[in-house]
Formats: C-alpha cells, sequence, structure tokens
C-alpha cells in the first residue's frame, strides 16, 4: 500500500509538470505569423497563453540591458534613499505603461537601478522613457520688446569695441557677425526669434558666457524649441525668453492620452491631452485668467514644446501639447506626465542590447550542449551500471521535466546561465545516484540480499549527498540574494535542480527499485559488475607528499602568471 501511494505521488508530479508546461510548448512552437494570426483573431488566448509560458530572459529572446545611477551628491542620506526608491517607482509606472512583458527593475547598490526590458529593440526609445526627467513646468514669455532688448545689450557686450555701432534700432535686421556676434545668427519668424540647426550649438554657447549670463536678470532665462522645425537640411529652433519661477508644474497633471489634432493648424498631428488635479483645476483657472493675451510656454526638461498665447480663461482644467513628432513621441510624453517626474537626475552608465537572432542562436547551442550531455550520461550509467543505470536515466529525465515545470509554473525567467545551472544539475544528479549504487554494491559484496543492499544502500549515501547538495544549495542562496542578472538566472535554476535531484535520487528511483524488487525471492540485480575495482589498493597517503608539492607547485604558477604576467582580464560589465 505504502509503494502503490509512492507511485500515485510520482504519477500526480508527472502530470502536474505536464500541465505547467504545455503553454509553454504550445507558445515556443508557434511561429511569429501563427502568434501574430492568434493576436488579431483572439489577442486575450494569446496573452492568456504567454502568461503561463516560461519566461525567457535577455540573452534568449532579445532585448536591453540598462543601468540607472540616480545623482543624489549634495543630498542626506534618507533623502539620498527616497529619491533612489521614488525613481525605481516612477520608472516601473513607466515601463508598466509602455506595455513591456516580464520587465526586471531592481536596485543595486545605493544609488543604481538594473533595468532588463525583454523583446524592447528599440534602445533610444527606451533610454529616452526611463532616463527623461519629466519636469513639466509652465512658464510666462516675457514680451517681445524686452527680449529684443535684451539680445542687443548681449551683441554690445560680446562684440568687438572697435566694431561698435551706434545704431541700434532693426538690429536683428541688419547685424553682423562682428557687430552683432548673437544676433547675426537669429532670425525673425513672426513674433518669435529662430536659429538654424547648424548654428544652435553656438549660440548656445554664447548665452552660457559669463559676459551674456550677467547681462540675463535672475529671474528669466533663454529656452529653446524641443523639436527642430522646417524641412531636412535646413532645419531651425525657436528661442525664447521666459520667466524662470513656473506658474505650475506637472505634479497638478492628473491624466494624459494621446489623439490626433482635428482642427487646421494641428490636422493630423499627435497632441497629448492633459487633465489636472482638483487643486490644479483652480489653479490652472486662475493663471489664465490672470494672464489673457500673453503666451505661456509649456516646458518640459528645459524644453519648449508649444508656446500658445492664452485666449480665454480656462477653468476644467484641460490643456493640450503639441510639438511631439511623431505619435511614438507623443505616446511616451504621455507615459512619463502620468508617472510623474523624478525626484533626481540619473545617468545610465550601461547599456547592453541583445538581438532576436542572438538570442535564437543562444537558445540552440544550449538545446545542443544539454541534449550532447544528457546524451553521455545515458549511454555511462547504462554501459556501467547496466538495468539501475537506467533507472537513474529516468529520474534525470525526471528532473529535467521537474525543473522546467518549475520555472514555468512560477513563470520564472529562463536565462543562458540559466541553462548552464541545468547543465550542472545534471551531473549533481547523476553524481546522487552513483554514490547510491557504489553502496548498494558494497552491500551486495558484503553478502546482503537485494532488498537489504537497497535500504543499506540508500541509508548509508543518504548524509554524504545531502552533506555536499546542502552546501551547494547554500551558495546558490547567496548568488540569488546579493548577485544581478545573468548569475541570478544561475543560482535559481541551480536551487531548484539541486531540490528536484534530490527528490528524484531518493525517491524516485527507491519507488521503482522497490516495484522490481517487490517478490521477496527476489535473488539478483542488475546494477552492473559488484566486484568492479573491489580489490583496487591505492595508498594514497603514502603519495601525500606528492600531492602536497603538486598543488603547490600549480598554486605557485597560477599566482605568478596573475600577479606577474598576464594579470586578470576583465569582461565589458
Amino acid at each position: 500500500m505504502k509503494r502503490n501511494r509512492k507511485l500515485v505521488i510520482i504519477v500526480a508530479l508527472i502530470a502536474a509538470a505536464v500541465y505547467y508546461l504545455l503553454p509553454s510548448v504550445d507558445f515556443y512552437s508557434m511561429t511569429d505569423d501563427e502568434r501574430e494570426t492568434l493576436g488579431l483573431k483572439a489577442p486575450e488566448q494569446l496573452v492568456d497563453l504567454k502568461k503561463r509560458s516560461l519566461n525567457l530572459g535577455l540573452d534568449l529572446q532579445g532585448g536591453i540591458h540598462l543601468v540607472l545611477e540616480v545623482k543624489t551628491e549634495g543630498m542626506e542620506q534618507q533623502e539620498a534613499q527616497d529619491a533612489v526608491a521614488q525613481a525605481q517607482e516612477v520608472i516601473r509606472n513607466r515601463i508598466d505603461q509602455f506595455g513591456v512583458a516580464e520587465p526586471t527593475i531592481q536596485r543595486q547598490g545605493d544609488n543604481r537601478i538594473i533595468i532588463e526590458l525583454p523583446g524592447v529593440q528599440d534602445v533610444q526609445r527606451a533610454k529616452d522613457l526611463v532616463g527623461q526627467t519629466a519636469l513639466l513646468e509652465f512658464q510666462l514669455l516675457e514680451p517681445a520688446e524686452d527680449r529684443t532688448r535684451l539680445i542687443q545689450r548681449i551683441d554690445q557686450v560680446l562684440a568687438p569695441k572697435e566694431e561698435d555701432t551706434e545704431e541700434e534700432e532693426d538690429l536683428l535686421l541688419s547685424s553682423t557677425p562682428e557687430s552683432a556676434p548673437l544676433s547675426s545668427m537669429l532670425s525673425p519668424t513672426g513674433e518669435d526669434l529662430t536659429v538654424s540647426g547648424r548654428d544652435l550649438q553656438r549660440v548656445k554657447n554664447l548665452l552660457n558666457t559669463s559676459e551674456a549670463q550677467e547681462l540675463i536678470p535672475a529671474d528669466v532665462e533663454f529656452l529653446f524649441s524641443s523639436k527642430p522645425a522646417g524641412a531636412e537640411g535646413n532645419e531651425f529652433y525657436f528661442l525664447y525668453l521666459v520667466r524662470k519661477k513656473p506658474e505650475m508644474t506637472g505634479h497638478m497633471i492628473q491624466d494624459a492620452f494621446v489623439s490626433i489634432g482635428q482642427v487646421v493648424e494641428y490636422m493630423g498631428q499627435p497632441i497629448v491631452n492633459f487633465s489636472t488635479t482638483d487643486e490644479g483645476v483652480r489653479l490652472f483657472s486662475r493663471i489664465t485668467g490672470s494672464h489673457i493675451g500673453e503666451r505661456m510656454a509649456i516646458v518640459l526638461d528645459e524644453s519648449v514644446y508649444s508656446a500658445p498665447v492664452i485666449q480665454t480663461k480656462i477653468s476644467e482644467g484641460r490643456g493640450i501639447i503639441t510639438g511631439s513628432g511623431t505619435q511614438e513621441e507623443a505616446k511616451d510624453l504621455a507615459i512619463v506626465l502620468r508617472a510623474g517626474a523624478l525626484p533626481a537626475e540619473v545617468e545610465i552608465i550601461e547599456d547592453r542590447t541583445v538581438g532576436p537572432s542572438l538570442g535564437r542562436d543562444s537558445i540552440e547551442q544550449g538545446k545542443t550542449a544539454a541534449i550532447y550531455s544528457m546524451v553521455l550520461v545515458v549511454i555511462f550509467m547504462v554501459l556501467y551500471y547496466r538495468a539501475a543505470g537506467l533507472i537513474a536515466d529516468c529520474a534525470l529525465l525526471l528532473n529535467m521535466l521537474f525543473i522546467m515545470a518549475v520555472l514555468a509554473g512560477f513563470h520564472a525567467t529562463l536565462t543562458l546561465p540559466g541553462i548552464a545551472g541545468i547543465i550542472l544539475t545534471i551531473g549533481m544528479a547523476v553524481d546522487a545516484n552513483v554514490l547510491i549504487f557504489e553502496r548498494i554494491r558494497e552491500e551486495l559484496r558484503s553478502g546482503k540480499t537485494v532488498r537489504a543492499a537497497i535500504d543499506s544502500g540508500y541509508g548509508h549515501a543518504l548524509s554524504a549527498i545531502i552533506d555536499a547538495n546542502v552546501t551547494t544549495f547554500l551558495v546558490g542562496i547567496v548568488l540569488y540574494q546579493f548577485g544581478t542578472g545573468p548569475i541570478r538566472g544561475f543560482a535559481l535554476t541551480l536551487c531548484i535542480g539541486i531540490i528536484s535531484s534530490l527528490f528524484t535520487a531518493f525517491f524516485v528511483t527507491r519507488t521503482i527499485f522497490e516495484l522490481i524488487t517487490r517478490k521477496s525471492e527476489q535473488s539478483g540485480l542488475s546494477i552492473g559488475p559488484v566486484a568492479l575495482f573491489s580489490n583496487l589498493n591505492i595508498r594514497f597517503l603514502s603519495l601525500r607528499n606528492i600531492g602536497f608539492g603538486t598543488s603547490a607547485a600549480v598554486l605557485l604558477i597560477g599566482i605568478v602568471s596573475i600577479l606577474g604576467l598576464n594579470g586578470i582580464r576583465q569582461g565589458i560589465d
């Protein structure tokens, strides 16, 4: 009855493993065209199938790996910790709304955030999405006359003294590089001033000189448009003079979404529609009501998206942002507005992209390595342990099935180092069976019956196998806890594999042996030659001096090679 109960448990576990693995088999056996067709006909079915499938890491399906560093210089310790935690949450909200399946966002150290976006190939768009501070501000424009007078004063200071001109009237139209180094690169366009793309950096450099900064009042600043206008090859940017103190910030934004412009001015252009909170409604209403006829710049990260004229008082707390360029840019802008601004500046210090073709090659190479290793182990076990080796091979196959099922059941991520961990588990699982079988052989040589030899073999091998696997398991836990990326993938499959191999080695194989030897008159066991190497007498202790000397020599050669000759070559990570 007890043996039957064990058999029922094994069959139930196999059935559960197949149940959890079937969605993965179905999903990854589909071609790209079949997935696209299913997505059109039954998108909810495709999403559900993907959700229940084994998740593949960046190195297997392609994607982007980013490491961000939050700038916390000058902050108190608690303030810095809060800034990093808030930045992580803001980035998580942005990526969730971006629609990336199973992203990885985790802290590293005190001020770094690791981001993994599987399946994403647009590197620049991903960088812009997660690295953009997204500080939205509504700033009033200074009158055009004040802007013109300020530019003329800057020209007078920057121009060579001997070339100073007494005529200031219409300076923007008649200026030359010698007499007006700044305004000579500016062109009037309606009420605005523009600068060509090729002169943009020179204009910025002039405005950032100490002479120009001394003339610019402390409560105003020059800003440029976020996107160039004009035909390709003749792009230009708008230059605005705005008040530094914003009238309202993006903290008042409650929602943002993208639509296509229907009015003549924005026909066919992507537009970001936003609405404010209750407090924002009151503030926006007061601001627009007090500045009718004036222009207000909509500024994101110190770049002007648009600067419309306030036509009337806006009491509903709704507005639009134009100038995004493409539909994707407008969508990303709406995402960052909804998710909120980052509490501090972030810098991308590492980015790595894995293409989908490389991921497919990695999968094929991993499968090939796993198959070759399993075939070699199976052949060796059958040749050396006969029928017992065949039992161990069956347990090995079940071990692989259970590992993949656990990964799929918990929707864990399988990486290329994870495949290496699985292959390592194959050797560890066989090692446990080898210890058990050798103990059984010893008991048979001592004259015990088959049933007694099996019981004694499993009993005596238990402590040695447990000790070896527990120490490896503890190392795996440490690697998973303190490691990142590929290291965690290796540690995860290693720990799962250790538990699974112990179960198959002690529970599955013993149940099979008990079924084979259930008849008390069983007199033989196919476990290979029992007396092989039994009379081999090697006096290892007498050779200890040779062993110590050889080990010391190898260690010395290694130390000299590392410290004096080649050193350690570090990878890009």
